[in-house]
């Protein structure tokens, strides 16, 4: 009987020592990963493109044409003599709350994520035993807060096997928090399985945001007061990409809010050792103001392809318009040129149309012209006793 507990021991022993070696041996399939991603990637600004201007200009939405924005300004005026009814009451109705994001996703404020259960292993994945998990700044301290966020978002536990893939997972849930300017995964073997040391960079403190435009030597719409209103709640915290985000996306806001619907942040520099960060802006420069006349399909050209020509100067046409080179493009001032133009009393309607500059920071400002057919003078004359010749 007892030989055969003893038998019972040793194999019980042999097998989980066989299991542990083999987690060990295949933990060499698990190597380090690492991610430092600059503000401008993490963000999803792409720095690199060439035409920041031209997308901006494609997403700023058609400008109304001169003849829309009369029949507009007299529609208002119609309904402004109306005498309106009292609005009905609304009827309260039942919503069914929105589901919880799940890990993986991005996150839209600074807040962690629920947590779910790893992604199921298949069966070509080597998979190891985690023994321990150790969260660290590798620069200094890290605080409370900062681990606390990180531990709920990750789906690895200690005693339970884990894949590269998750891992992976693991690293860009860490970094969808937007707290870490590095993250890093380091494995290490020991005898229980591997301990994994997740490797954490907090991003510094953030002092304040402050702007350049481009292109170069041109002065901003906005001033640093309007800045530090947006910013300021975040001024004197580390930096988080995600409440930085965010705050971006109302100041591009606040830019199609004033008319200025070219403008759009186009690069964010890294955060200085003095905790000053600098937003890259294409505030739309006009570079240059060109008058093309246009039928009334909105052609350049006519049955024969031929150019459509006009009989009106440009420069009558220029003078009326604010919109001019070396001023930044604004929804609002065109809108006021067109009527001008308009009111001119020479053409059926006046339109706009945007073309790339010799900048990528710089557009030229197309005014359509559909230009009136001239009408005929009779002319006629007398003689009057009392007014003489007329």
């Amino acid at each position: 009987m007892r030989f055969k507990l003893l038998s019972v021991i040793t194999i019980a022993v042999i097998s989980q020592l066989t299991y542990t070696l083999a987690a060990v041996a295949e933990s060499a399939q698990i190597k380090k990963l690492s991610a430092r991603n600059s503000l401008a990637e993490l963000l999803s600004i792409d720095k690199n493109n060439p035409k920041a201007t031209q997308t901006a200009i494609a997403n700023s939405g058609e400008i109304a044409t001169a003849k829309d924005l009369i029949a507009l300004s007299q529609q208002k005026k119609r309904k402004s003599t109306i005498r309106r009814k009292p609005a009905a009451k609304p009827v309260t109705q039942t919503t069914t709350p929105s589901p919880t994001p799940t890990t993986g996703q991005t996150p839209t404020t600074g807040q962690p994520q629920s947590q779910q259960p790893a992604t199921p292993a298949t069966p070509n994945q080597k998979q190891v035993i985690v023994s321990d998990i150790i969260i660290k700044n590798p620069k200094g301290a890290l605080e409370p807060e900062l681990e606390s966020k990180v531990r709920q978002v990750l789906t690895v536990k200690p005693g339970q096997p884990t894949t590269r893939e998750q891992l992976e997972q693991n690293l860009n849930a860490i970094k969808a928090l937007g707290a870490f300017s590095a993250v890093e995964i380091v494995p290490e073997d020991t005898s229980k399985g591997v301990r994994l040391s997740f490797l954490v960079t907090p991003y510094g403190t953030l002092s304040q945001v402050q702007i350049r435009t481009l292109p170069a030597n041109s002065s901003s719409v906005l001033k640093q007061e309007d800045i530090d209103k947006l910013f300021q709640p975040q001024y004197g915290k580390k930096l988080n990409a995600v409440e930085l985000q965010a705050a971006i996306k109302q100041l591009n806001q606040l830019y199609q809010e004033q008319g200025y619907n070219l403008a759009q942040v186009v690069d964010v520099e890294e955060l200085g050792a003095d905790g000053k960060l600098t937003l890259v802006i294409a505030e739309g420069l006009i570079e240059d103001v060109q008058v093309r006349f246009i039928n009334k399909e909105g052609s350049l050209v006519d049955d024969q392809k031929k150019p459509i020509g006009g009989t009106t100067r440009p420069f009558i046409i220029t003078r009326e318009a604010e919109s001019r080179a070396g001023k930044i493009f604004n929804r609002n001032t065109i809108q006021k040129d067109l009527r001008r133009i308009f009111g001119l009393g020479l053409f059926d309607d006046v339109r706009v149309s945007f073309a790339p500059g010799s900048d990528p920071a710089k557009v030229i400002l197309q005014l359509n012209v559909i230009e009136r057919k001239t009408g005929n003078i009779l002319a006629g004359g007398g003689i009057s006793s009392t007014n003489g010749l007329f």
